[in-house]
């Protein structure tokens, strides 16, 4: 029983941490395209995590 509930602890854990990863990972897209718009642009990586034309 102890091993199901620690299971269904981690499982939560984890949805949380990867919940809180794509909100920070929002929240930086934004400031970086809102702040930041030739950065934005010129970054291949930043492209994956958003797209940059919807806040330029």
């Amino acid at each position: 029983m102890f091993f199901l509930s620690s299971g269904y602890l981690y499982l939560a854990a984890t949805v949380c941490r990867i919940v809180l990863y794509a909100i920070l990972i929002s929240i930086s897209c934004f400031l970086k395209s809102r702040f930041l718009t030739s950065y934005c642009l010129n970054t291949a990586l930043y492209d994956r995590c958003c797209s940059c034309d919807s806040w330029v």
